[in-house]
């Protein structure tokens, strides 16, 4: 099974994701990040009362970017 890892990019800087995470494909992976993107706008609304712009780039284990899911979408 491949193993996905989900980048945060942002104003602030780059968060790398050391662990990762495995999927059956990569649309697997691409709707999990979208689901955490709802979960993180949420917690950051409530905490600070607005979202920073943020993008997963979601990465193979060959460190290749195989998509972005935009924060906004």
């Amino acid at each position: 099974m491949p193993k996905y890892f989900f980048h945060v990019r942002g104003p602030n800087g780059f968060e790398r994701d050391e662990m990762g995470l495995e999927f059956d494909n990569l649309d697997e992976a691409i709707d999990d990040a979208r689901l955490a993107c709802a979960e993180m706008k949420i917690d950051a609304a409530l905490e600070h009362g607005q979202v920073p712009s943020k993008v997963f780039e979601i990465t193979d284990e060959a460190g290749h970017v195989v998509a972005t899911v935009d924060f906004d979408d």
